[in-house]
């Protein structure tokens, strides 16, 4: 069989270079204003980006000196030599304090920036995690934590972004903000499906789509132990789903008071209504046995629990839509949960 890896490396190593700052950026650089050019760049290639406009701005264009200012904040290990351009290296995917110093400092050279100052946003992925700017009652320990759990959570880069401008003073649009009395220009080099400039690095100059309400509604998505947004829960009822009349009989009972986030069951942290196992052993409990050994470990007493018809000892899981299940095939339900969606949406685009 022949060995496809070199030609794809090729193809991939020759992708990355066309995209290179050295090789795009400079076409694009707008041309120098009456006062300074303040550079602001974020993301694994900031520095890279700082570079390139050193480059066109002081060689290309021999623009005095001290004309030019900024900060690049990267990733660590990311950084280059510049001349003019401060390079700011920080934590990535997780925040740290030099990337809140960071993000401090670029807001104020922000809104400094005159009505003859170019501001110049450059950015590319890993932006969101370098810039780190606390909302105002939000701590940086609290941001740092909120981060690490959206994170773990599985949740899609979107929907993590999302959340993280409703928890900062510089994402979705509060970079322009700052910088409102100049001219800004943002150029991005993106790593998001369908290059939706409010997604790269958490659009900093970019007005937010996203309502304060989208990112409480992930959050307690999350919250409520979903690992992704859906509805699994409502179909365990579906003759399709192979679940215990134990389980199923729970089910039809069950609420968001009787469930609980725990560990017990498999090692790992999982929604599930309480049982006697859950209030006497856990709900997270330091004995469990790690993933996936846990369930191992509680296989004995589950059978003897099932064999005399008692659930003290069954996994019976149940997220969010347990009261949106019906008894129906799986295709039916389907279609009656769209049809609810749809006229719920419908509602509110007349309301």
């Amino acid at each position: 069989m022949t060995d496809r890896r070199p030609l794809l490396r090729a193809i991939f190593d020759a992708a990355v270079a066309a995209a290179h700052p050295d090789v795009v950026l400079g076409r694009h650089l707008p041309p120098v204003p009456r006062g300074r050019v303040i550079c602001l760049a974020a993301g694994k290639g900031a520095a890279a980006m700082a570079v390139a406009a050193e480059r066109h701005y002081l060689d290309a264009l021999e623009l005095e000196p001290s004309r030019l200012a900024g900060i690049a904040t990267t990733r660590h290990g990311h950084g280059l030599p510049t001349r003019r351009i401060r390079v700011v290296e920080a934590g990535h995917p997780v925040p740290d304090e030099a990337g809140l110093k960071g993000a401090d400092d670029t807001l104020r050279l922000a809104a400094e920036a005159t009505a003859d100052d170019l501001l110049l946003v450059l950015i590319t992925g890993g932006g969101s995690a370098n810039w780190t700017a606390p909302a105002d009652g939000v701590s940086f320990a609290q941001k740092q934590q909120v981060n690490r759990a959206l994170l773990r959570s599985g949740a899609p880069i979107g929907e993590i972004n999302t959340v993280r401008k409703h928890l900062s003073r510089i994402k979705g649009g509060r970079l322009a903000r700052a910088g409102r009395r100049a001219d800004i220009v943002t150029l991005a080099i993106s790593d998001v499906p369908r290059d939706d400039a409010s997604a790269i690095a958490s659009g900093p100059t970019v007005p937010d789509p996203t309502t304060l309400a989208d990112a409480r509604g992930i959050v307690a998505a999350f919250a409520l132990g979903a690992s992704a947004v859906q509805l699994g829960t409502a179909y365990l009822f579906c003759a399709e789903a192979k679940v215990g009349s134990l389980h199923r009989s729970a089910l039809r009972n069950a609420n968001d008071r009787r469930t609980v986030l725990t560990n017990v069951f498999t090692g790992r942290p999982a929604r599930a209504i309480i049982n006697r196992v859950v209030r006497e052993v856990g709900p997270m409990s330091d004995l469990a046995p790690e993933f996936p050994l846990a369930a191992g470990a509680l296989a004995p007493l589950r059978t003897n629990s099932e064999a005399v018809g008692s659930d003290d000892f069954v996994p019976m899981w149940s997220g969010q839509a347990a009261r949106m299940g019906r008894e129906l095939p799986a295709g039916e339900l389907t279609r009656r949960l769209a049809a609810d969606v749809l006229k719920k949406l419908k509602a509110l685009s007349l309301s």
